[in-house]
């Protein structure tokens, strides 16, 4: 494998093994010296290493001061056999001020406190075999978290001015420094965590040990983060010759970086967003998150607006919920791209609506549920929202809360886009996301449009909330729109081929075009009745008015790519004989089959009839059945497919008209409005 790399790529790779070599002589020159010299401060500190003698009994946590803001820092020393900790009090109020004539003690708190990492890792299985020693006491941890700890001990970063020799590493490590037994604590170290990571030095990233072609993954990450000469006297880049089958194989290698558990954590988003650095480590190797997040981009572009599946491998055993859509690896990547980018390290960085972080853990992992909650209030604005992580709470009474403020603090249901659970699975509301389980359809994306304000226009909130024998329920005033009569029977799946996409396409277009010979659909002008003939229109429709229909040169997907756009085409790339495959780079017809991927999955066509009026083209779930409604609400991006039931009503999921539909709506008035209760 390692011939199928290019000269320079086998220059980094030897790069980075000679500093890794380095750093351990530099390690094993500090102990001798320390040795021959004992007066010396080198030797002070160094000998100072904690006693490895067991103790009997388990490790006993001294408690944290909440009103000065203590957390733990753990200490790690580069010791050859166990991983040997101490655990160090500070507070995260300290500024820096009055450090020159503390004692020995409190000095050790300073530097804790100057220099610590946190540590962004998974657990892993939730048997904790492996272990560590704080005191003298064994403490058992996960397997995972002793890999990375041992393969982290050595490592020294720069930015935290640490000494060689066997002086500590301090890092910030949320098993270890959390008493996970004391829920008090747990929930006021957890509402701490955004500071802690914002104070922190940096973030590790602990991947897991080196597979799967990881090497390969971390020598693309590192070419690609190499910038082009910037003028005249800078070195040339050398852009590597390769062969289609060695960029498949980099594609591959990086798909597989991807989809290691840890891109799949619902902590990982506050861990990356707010931290100062973010490296990545795997095994032995390591890079920026920043070089990382070059290659990923690359491959969602790929994957996003050109449908080129190939760097992602097909399932090695049959999908255990074939009915819940399969998160692209290097869009969760991706999405903390984007994260660390608007609400940590960005220009413009600023706190993130609540409805958009909650649905965007629905596709996490999380060893408490409760957690794709709790794990992104760091992000969001705490003034505005008002809630804090209570581990006190049940998991649907957290999932409710959190329901109820995205709905009551931004006077909107939009938070029903994230609603597809019609059986109330879990004892859930079906008003309230189910966020252990995975999505059926991928949420439509909110726009500025909000149905119904003209006819309401001035009026009090539309939003209430009543308890009773059934549980939690939720009033809200809307228009019933239609029931659903017939519906398409082609949905596309998944895993469909471009093929399979176009009969799909083919089939919805028949529908949508008879409807119109028919004068079935309401039409604006005579240009509409193309509008299901041409790609153009049709592209505006699937992508809910997000793409405009209108072709896209080369060029303007090019410049998404960061970084060098020529050292991508070189590494990871599909030359313009492989796009053949797949069509035009980005023609009319890839962009139809992107949005049918993006929006069509698990979804299907029908034609409304609005009353007494023509109706519109409407995407429902495909869940919908016969007689269900379509209403909406004040203060909603999309109308919502509703299924009446003994008690009220229970939310089918999303549904998406043309804009057709709004000569019906401007007809009705605000009495017409009716009162229903959601269950």
């Amino acid at each position: 494998m390692s011939q199928m790399f290019s000269v320079s790529g086998r220059f980094d790779t030897l790069e980075l093994r000679i500093k890794g070599i380095e750093d351990k002589l530099s390690q094993i020159l500090s102990r001798l010296t320390a040795l021959e010299n004992p007066s010396s401060e080198v030797a002070a500190e160094a000998i100072q290493l904690p006693s490895n003698e067991i103790k009997e009994g388990d490790y006993v946590y001294r408690s944290l001061d909440g009103e000065k803001k203590e957390i733990r820092v753990l200490a790690l020393y580069s010791a050859e056999e166990d991983v040997v900790c101490e655990l160090i009090h500070g507070s995260l109020d300290w500024s820096g001020e009055g450090t020159a004539e503390v004692g020995t003690k409190q000095r050790e708190q300073v530097e804790a406190m100057k220099k610590f990492n946190t540590l962004s890792y998974t657990w892993g299985s939730s048997e904790k075999k492996g272990s560590v020693i704080i005191k003298g006491h064994h403490f058992p941890v996960t397997e995972n978290l002793e890999s990375a700890l041992r393969n982290l001990r050595n490592f020294r970063d720069p930015a935290s001015e640490a000494t060689t020799g066997v002086t500590p590493s301090f890092w910030w490590i949320d098993a270890i420094c959390i008493n996970q037994e004391d829920v008090l604590e747990r929930n006021q170290q957890v509402n701490l965590m955004t500071r802690i990571y914002k104070k922190a030095v940096g973030v590790h990233i602990w991947l897991g040990e080196q597979a799967d072609d990881s090497e390969i993954a971390f020598q693309v990450a590192h070419q690609l983060a190499k910038q082009k000469p910037q003028g005249p006297g800078h070195p040339d880049v050398v852009y590597p010759e390769t062969s289609a089958e060695q960029r498949n194989i980099h594609r591959k290698a990086l798909a597989k970086l991807c989809a290691r558990p840890w891109w799949e954590r619902v902590w990982v988003r506050q861990e990356v967003a707010v931290a100062n650095e973010a490296t990545v480590h795997c095994g032995s190797y390591s890079c920026s998150f920043h070089a990382l997040t070059l290659a990923v981009t690359t491959l969602n572009i790929m994957d996003e607006e050109l449908g080129f599946k190939i760097v992602q491998d097909s399932p090695d055993s049959p999908d255990p919920a074939p009915d819940l859509l399969r998160a692209p690896a290097f869009r969760r990547a991706y999405i903390l791209t984007y994260y660390r980018t608007n609400a940590g390290r960005g220009p413009v960085a600023t706190y993130q609506d609540l409805r958009t972080l909650i649905l965007h853990t629905r596709s996490c992992a999380a060893t408490d549920p409760r957690d794709k909650v709790f794990s992104i209030l760091g992000l969001a604005d705490p003034d505005f929202w008002n809630l804090k992580a209570d581990y006190r709470l049940s998991v649907n009474q957290t999932f409710i809360l959190g329901a109820q403020s995205c709905i009551m603090k931004k006077q909107s249901l939009d938070i029903l886009s994230g609603c597809q659970n019609p059986d109330k699975l879990n004892g859930l509301p079906s008003w309230v996301p189910n966020l252990t389980d995975g999505w059926k359809a991928r949420p439509f994306p909110t726009t500025s449009q909000r149905h119904c304000e003209d006819v309401m226009a001035g009026e009090a909130p539309d939003f209430s909330f009543e308890e009773n024998e059934k549980g939690c329920v939720l009033k809200a005033r809307g228009f019933l729109l239609d029931e659903i009569k017939t519906l398409s029977k082609e949905t596309p799946h998944q895993d469909a081929t471009p093929g399979e996409l176009d009969t799909v396409s083919s089939a919805w277009r028949q529908l949508a075009a008879t409807a119109l010979e028919n004068k079935k659909i309401y039409v604006l002008d005579q240009g509409t009745i193309a509008k299901y003939k041409d790609d153009g229109p049709w592209i505006q429709f699937l992508s809910t008015h997000t793409d405009n229909g209108v072709a896209i040169p080369r060029s303007a997907t090019q410049v998404k790519i960061l970084g060098d756009y020529k050292m991508a085409t070189s590494l990871l790339l599909p030359s313009e004989d492989e796009m053949i495959c797949i069509g035009d780079f980005k023609g009319l017809k890839t962009r139809v089959r992107e949005h049918l991927r993006k929006n069509g999955v698990r979804r299907r066509l029908r034609i409304t009839k609005m009353g007494e009026s023509k109706g519109s083209v409407v995407l429902v779930p495909a869940e919908a059945r016969e007689e269900d409604e379509i209403w909406l609400f004040r203060g909603t991006s999309f109308p919502y497919v509703l299924r009446k039931v003994e008690d009220g009503y229970v939310v089918v999921g999303e549904a998406y008209s043309d804009r057709y539909y709004w000569p019906y709506l401007k007809k009705r008035t605000k009495e017409e409005a009716q009162i229903i209760s959601i269950i």
